[in-house]
């Protein structure tokens, strides 16, 4: 609380002071005692420029005698906030909000998910895949399930995000024909490196960056879903087949969207064989 002309603010519940609110150790007993009221403000307790305790509180109080004289003016009490960065402002519910919530680590895969072009279903998937929270053969072992699993894609391991995606030797040769066709290198990495590096390129509204962000969306939905299909349907493409089915996803979306004429345009739309809506507005 910010104290203006003294009217406004308590004396004994309201933070004026470097001590915080009087009545974290002012009881009310002693309130009463000292013949004072709880309704009192802090204008009420300064006389000709000296603060009105009383004189028994300064030995059962000593820190009463840290807090500094203020001098009243004109203008109303405010109520103040300082956030969690030591800022002092006029109070508002927003920051208040912010600053009450847990700190959280900052997500740096958010935008290879979350952008406007992306397939909504895509984006949803990619979104569990990376806190690692799709449900697969590893985390039904963990619920009790022993029953003989195998990745419905290789028969070689039980299935999990690591291998799933990139252990798997059907997985390797798909990601491998995506990477060659929207130019990015292919490494050995474990899921959580992979994430952090394709995280870290650049993440912006240039149709490049479109195109590798949809495609690995893309890329992380039909290898579940050709999963899925083995398991539920019994239903089987080859890795030419799931990379035929990616390509035509990738064209339908980009011919959906509406680019900025650009030589980048240009060359994307010759690469995939398909005609964006070219108008005045950058993807």
């Amino acid at each position: 609380m910010k104290i203006g002309d003294g009217c406004t603010a308590s004396v004994w519940y309201d933070n004026w002071s470097q001590l915080g609110a009087l009545h974290s150790f002012i009881t009310h007993r002693d309130i009463y005692n000292g013949r004072l009221g709880t309704n009192m403000v802090v204008k009420d307790m300064i006389n000709n420029e000296n603060w009105c305790w009383p004189v028994e509180w300064y030995t059962k109080y000593p820190e009463l005698q840290q807090i500094q004289m203020i001098t009243l003016g004109d203008s109303r009490d405010e109520l103040v906030w300082k956030s969690r960065y030591g800022k002092v402002d006029k109070f508002s519910v927003r920051q208040a909000y912010i600053d009450l919530q847990p700190e959280e680590e900052h997500v740096i895969w958010s935008k290879m998910s979350w952008f406007s072009q992306n397939i909504p279903k895509h984006a949803f998937i990619l979104w569990l895949a990376v806190q690692n929270r799709l449900i697969t053969q590893d985390k039904l072992k963990k619920r009790g399930s022993y029953d003989m699993m195998v990745c419905a894609l290789c028969n070689e391991d039980s299935d999990s995000h690591q291998h799933l995606f990139f252990a798997c030797n059907y997985a390797k040769q798909f990601w491998k024909k995506v990477c060659i066709k929207i130019g990015l290198h292919w490494g050995e990495w474990d899921w959580n490196e992979t994430i952090r590096r394709y995280a870290c390129m650049e993440q912006g509204n240039n149709i490049t960056s479109i195109i590798r962000r949809i495609s690995i969306a893309a890329s992380v939905y039909l290898i579940l879903r050709e999963r899925n299909s083995r398991l539920f349907k019994e239903e089987k493409r080859s890795v030419e087949e799931l990379f035929e089915l990616f390509c035509d996803t990738i064209k339908l979306r980009l011919a959906s969207l509406k680019a900025k004429p650009s030589l980048a345009v240009l060359k994307a739309q010759e690469e995939w064989k398909v005609n964006m809506i070219i108008g005045i507005h950058e993807t």
